[in-house]
């Protein structure tokens, strides 16, 4: 079967993702890529900037070494109401907001900046519902998660 010049185009043209941070390759271009970013006050604008200067400098190990930062706070997100920590049970999520839990409701829990999931499948859940769980020692396991925080 003949190709048509069309099909051999198509074929011969091979591509491969583009990233940003492979061009990123000295301190002026990433500061102005990162004013860029600011400029368009853009939450989602900016953390994709950050997170393209971490893997331009050898990851979020290497940037916080670099920066003086801990690692773990080059993962707090800007502060939205919706940034909240959700508790799970084997995959299936119970709580919606951890700070809505007693024994989490202060900071970092409510500040805004914390985002993500704890998945305990130890929990137990509230009779005749899958939302919401029980106040007993199997929760209590799950305050050493505050310690950490403190």
């Amino acid at each position: 079967m003949q190709r048509t010049p069309r099909q051999k185009i198509q074929q011969a043209i091979k591509t491969k993702p583009y990233d940003v941070a492979e061009f990123l390759t000295d301190p002026e271009t990433i500061a102005a890529y990162l004013t860029e970013a600011l400029d368009s006050d853009d939450p989602r604008d900016i953390a994709k900037a950050l997170g393209a200067v971490a893997r331009a400098r050898g990851g979020m190990s290497q940037l916080a070494r670099e920066t003086g930062v801990t690692r773990e706070s080059l993962y707090l997100h800007a502060h939205a109401p919706s940034n909240v920590v959700s508790l799970y049970r084997s995959g299936t999520r119970v709580v919606e907001n951890i700070a809505g839990l007693e024994a989490f409701a202060r900071g970092p829990w409510t500040s805004g900046y914390v985002q993500g999931i704890i998945d305990a499948p130890y929990l137990n859940v509230t009779p005749g519902t899958r939302l919401g769980v029980i106040h007993d020692a199997a929760l209590a396991l799950c305050q050493f998660i505050d310690d950490i925080s403190s």
